[in-house]
């Protein structure tokens, strides 16, 4: 079965929690872009765009990775998708002060960690998520 056939055969909660990480991975992935282009441009401090690029790159892929794993209904999936949320949500707090955009990038942070989480705690995600391992 293909990977949007799982898709569609979701609960349509287990689907939104999906889309709303698949989001948070795109904008993740935008950041990570815009620190690559910044290290391209802007040579200036060269460790630390270097350092910056990494992490975003390697958390964008991280959070990919959840959505996709999160399509197959593994348990640990649902898991990393609560941890990565309350992440955003320590990041958010402190987004808060300062000028206009922080309050922009705070509130799409909080927004979206709320959203995902409510549907990761659904009853139906949490059953579609509890992954049978045979023993025998």
């Amino acid at each position: 079965m293909s990977l949007k056939a799982r898709f569609l055969a979701l609960a349509w909660q287990l689907r939104v929690a999906v889309m709303v990480i698949f989001a948070e991975a795109l904008a993740t992935a935008a950041v990570a872009v815009f620190f690559l282009v910044g290290l391209i441009l802007d040579a200036k401090l060269l460790g630390a765009m270097i350092a910056l690029c990494a992490v975003f790159v390697g958390t964008a892929a991280f959070v990919f990775f959840i959505a996709r794993q999160l399509v197959f209904k593994k348990r640990w999936a649902r898991s990393a998708a609560v941890f990565w949320q309350l992440i955003q949500i320590a990041v958010a707090w402190n987004s808060f002060t300062g000028e206009v955009t922080g309050y922009f990038f705070g509130s799409w942070l909080l927004i979206t960690a709320f959203t995902a989480l409510y549907f990761l705690f659904t009853k139906v995600v949490v059953d579609e998520t509890q992954e049978q391992v045979d023993r025998d």
